[in-house]
């Protein structure tokens, strides 16, 4: 049996020794097992602490207790001035830009397996004043398995432990549960969305809800008015249930009709779960409304916001995808239902589309989203799939 590479080790003190600050003579020992490790320290063979063969120790286990260690020292030293504060390294919600943010300057401690109150047991907690705020779980062969994730009663990180022993003081998680992370320019356009869902509900006096239901602006196909429409995680299509979540928005109901949906507040017209829901410029189409829980919530109104100002900033989105889909049925072609799933609105020949219908006669009416033939009288503003190909 070959014997194993230990990355840090005990000093006699108990202090955790890199193998660049070790020095000869003096005694090391396993942080996992407490075992003595020999010091390798030739001018042929890197530098390492060599652990003998073990029935309680494998490279595994030293990783992972490694690690944890890793992420403890770096607050402590931290909060005893002797190196900086770690940085948590995340991306952007919506464009995946990288941000780097220190954690809680109110951490106080990191405790190693700490119970927490339900139960579980973190790898480390990061403690404010002797209550754990978070939790950090290290992957080295195993990640966080769901119905732990699901259990845990605080936000919790979880870090590959290589990449932690190699920059302990940087955090980049695999997986967490702390509250969806924007860019400044991405906040900036989250915030003109909530503005903008405040003063169409004291317009319509219909409430924005703080959970479950997702809202969106919406224009009324009948009167053309403002109104919000709303998403919720148990909907579907056409779905003669009622949402199980109370208060239900006033604007939510089933009326004379046999599924429960969307009516607008000014002319009581019911806004189709087709066009509330499936088109590609509804303003539902970018999520799955899965999740009854705060972090969920708010990640699906961040992608709302930022789809819905793609379609109203950029209308020739809207136009280009239509005139594609209306080439395609002119043209007789239903691709495959997987060739629509894999395709944005930019890849499905729009130029060639536009083309086509300009030289055709087709007109584009900008106010009301339409694709319409003057000559015929035809008039074509969907954008949902046709009917996909068995082929």
């Amino acid at each position: 049996m070959t014997s194993l590479k230990v990355p840090l080790a005990y000093d006699e003190a108990r202090n955790l020794v890199s193998i660049e600050a070790a020095e000869r003579g003096k005694a090391y020992f396993c942080p996992s097992c407490n075992t003595p490790l020999i010091f390798k320290h030739g001018a042929v063979k890197v530098r390492h602490f060599a652990h003998q063969p073990s029935e309680v120790c494998n490279q595994e286990t030293i990783t992972h207790k490694v690690a944890k260690l890793c992420i403890q020292q770096a607050v402590l030293d931290w909060k005893a001035g002797k190196a900086r504060i770690p940085i948590v390294e995340r991306a952007c919600q919506i464009c995946d830009e990288p941000i780097k943010l220190p954690i809680p300057s109110e951490i106080d401690n990191a405790l190693l397996e700490h119970r927490l109150s339900d139960g579980s047991v973190a790898d480390v907690a990061l403690m404010i004043n002797g209550s754990p705020i978070i939790a950090i779980e290290i992957r080295v062969s195993h990640a966080v398995d769901e119905i732990k994730a699901q259990r845990l009663t605080i936000p919790f990180i979880e870090l590959d432990g290589i990449d932690v022993l190699e920059n302990p003081a940087t955090w980049l998680p695999i997986e967490d549960s702390l509250e969806p992370l924007l860019c400044n320019s991405c906040l900036s356009d989250y915030q003109q969305f909530e503005t903008r869902m405040k003063l169409i509900s004291a317009y319509t006096k219909v409430q924005l809800p703080e959970s479950y239901y997702r809202y969106a602006p919406y224009h009324c196909w009948k009167c053309h008015k403002d109104m919000l429409v709303f998403s919720w995680p148990d909907i579907m299509m056409w779905n003669p249930e009622k949402p199980s979540k109370i208060p239900i928005p006033r604007t939510v109901r089933k009326g004379d009709y046999p599924y429960w949906g969307n009516f607008c507040p000014h002319c009581d017209s019911l806004q189709g779960d087709n066009y509330v829901h499936m088109r590609l410029e509804s303003p539902f189409s970018p999520v799955n409304c899965e999740g009854d829980d705060p972090v969920s919530f708010k990640s699906d109104l961040m992608q709302i916001a930022h789809w819905v100002k793609d379609f109203e900033l950029h209308p020739e989105t809207m136009k280009f995808a239509i005139a594609a889909r209306l080439w395609l049925l002119l043209h007789d072609w239903q691709p495959p239902y997987e060739w629509w799933m894999e395709t944005t609105p930019e890849r499905i020949v729009p130029a060639t589309a536009y083309t086509f219908l300009t030289q055709q006669g087709w007109q584009w009416d900008a106010e009301k989203r339409y694709w319409f033939s003057p000559e015929t009288g035809e008039i074509e503003d969907r954008t949902d799939l046709p009917d996909a190909s068995t082929d």
